[in-house]
């Protein structure tokens, strides 16, 4: 397995996530644009989907309730 760096000229789109995320710790702007782009779709639904739910106590399951 090659585990060195891609190049720098390699654009965002052929990158892995894993890349994508360790060039936007150092800085890179493109690459956490690029990040946010191929996920933003999924994060949008989940947190809608999420918003739609009513709020649960912590600890507390509909079963267990008398």
């Amino acid at each position: 397995m090659n585990t060195s760096p891609a190049p720098r000229s390699m654009p965002t789109d052929a990158r892995s996530d894993s890349e994508l995320v360790n060039l936007s710790v150092a800085g890179n702007d493109p690459a956490f644009a690029r990040i946010m782009r191929r996920y933003s779709r999924f994060l949008f639904r989940t947190a809608r989907a999420a918003g739609k739910r009513p709020a649960q106590p912590h600890g507390h399951h509909p079963r267990n309730s008398s």
